[in-house]
């Protein structure tokens, strides 16, 4: 008897032949391949967008390394302390930012008033007054805010004439006179023109 599943049958040789097999992918698994690929699209979506959030919640802008002082209030209250004319910056524009101004003792009593700046070009300028006296003691002071530069000449700036002072390997510049017992040092690492306008700039009132 025929075994009714049987699913040979027979071509008009004899020969049996079978039924070929169907390996059309059904529509459900088709269906479950395009949600499991649209799940991980969406899973990595949301993924970038939580990374997204974190960084902007995270991210700082770079801080500026230049600690800007009140230069103006010191200047002010040095003016209060002290009985000769404190020169300071007047009239620059905001990219010269003030790092330290300041009223130092030295030795044998003398004062000194003191505002370095950082300057348009990233450089850095200074004013130094003091009322140290003349001699060795004078002679070091110079030394010591010039950073042992060698005098090498004079400039005439604003109508006033300077020493001029510049370092061995040329990279720090000064300006050096005296009025009236105060000695005046200006000192920078940045270019003449630059240290003249800031000479140029500093007034007593």
């Amino acid at each position: 008897m025929t075994d009714p599943s049987e699913t040979a049958s027979s071509d008009s040789t004899g020969s049996a032949v079978t039924d070929p097999i169907d390996v059309t992918e059904p529509p459900q698994a088709r269906r479950r391949g395009r949600q499991t690929a649209f799940d991980m699209v969406r899973s990595l979506g949301l993924v970038l967008l939580f990374v997204a959030v974190l960084l902007a919640v995270t991210w700082r802008a770079k801080p500026d390394p230049v600690r800007v002082v009140d230069y103006k209030a010191a200047t002010a209250s040095a003016r209060l302390q002290i009985d000769w004319p404190v020169l300071s910056p007047t009239g620059l524009p905001d990219a010269w930012r003030a790092t330290s101004a300041r009223i130092d003792l030295g030795a044998d009593d003398a004062i000194e008033w003191y505002v370095g700046m950082v300057t348009p070009s990233d450089q850095f300028a200074s004013v130094a007054q003091s009322d140290v006296k003349g001699g060795t003691a004078l002679r070091k002071y110079i030394a010591d805010r010039t950073e042992g530069a060698v005098e090498s000449g004079t400039s005439t700036v604003a109508g006033t004439s300077w020493r001029r002072f510049v370092s061995d390997d040329q990279t720090t510049r000064s300006l050096v006179r005296s009025d009236k017992g105060v000695t005046i040092v200006v000192t920078g690492t940045t270019g003449w023109d630059e240290l003249s306008t800031f000479v140029g700039s500093l007034r007593s009132g």
